[in-house]
């Protein structure tokens, strides 16, 4: 299935988690039978499609160049980056959310696998990967050693940046804020939470 239609689909239920196929369907404007053709049932299509926004967090999180600069920072670049992909985090942070740990976890695999068999200039650095499959968790490591981010537990700071982010796009969705507004907000409390002053 190609990358755009499961965006697509994606996008859709995002909108509407609770849409049939067929509903699916209509909002994309092909025929119920073409999804069909493709997927056997509503469970195969949702699966394909969080596999799909799995590997563009994933992919998102590595184009922010984690290893660059000061741990601070990229978790900054990392936040923008997701930010930029406001079905992902719908159905990220949604009340039965599609993107869940397993699936995020297979997308990292996937993406590591494939960022290390070609020239990516996004290279992630080997010390980084070991981090139990979690860039957020990896970069807040680095940003504890380089002094730019707070000596917190590592675990509670990679789940306060998925979830302030969160919160920031829920705001955005929920009271039509722009979104520029609700990251602004989320780096600030990155910054007042994690953030070394000077």
């Amino acid at each position: 299935m190609n990358d755009d239609l499961l965006r697509r689909i994606a996008s859709v239920l995002a909108a509407h988690p609770t849409a049939s196929m067929a509903e699916v369907a209509r909002s994309l404007g092909i025929g119920r039978t073409t999804l069909y053709r493709r997927f056997s049932d509503r469970e195969a299509m949702t699966r394909e499609v969080a596999a799909q926004a799995g590997a563009d967090f994933v992919r998102a999180v590595v184009a922010a160049d984690p290893g660059r600069g000061r741990g601070f920072d990229a978790l900054a670049r990392i936040a923008r980056a997701l930010f930029d992909l406001p079905d992902v985090l719908t159905l990220l942070f949604a009340d039965t959310p599609l993107l869940t740990d397993p699936v995020l976890e297979a997308a990292y695999g996937r993406v590591i696998a494939d960022s290390g068999e070609k020239a990516n200039p996004h290279a992630i650095p080997a010390e980084m990967l070991e981090t139990d499959n979690d860039l957020i968790a990896a970069v807040v490591l680095r940003g504890r050693g380089d002094g730019s981010i707070r000596d917190v537990p590592v675990a509670w700071a990679a789940m306060f940046v998925y979830f302030t982010l969160g919160s920031a796009h829920l705001y955005a969705t929920g009271t039509g804020a722009s979104r520029s507004a609700a990251l602004d907000l989320a780096l600030e409390a990155f910054d007042r939470t994690l953030g070394v002053a000077g």
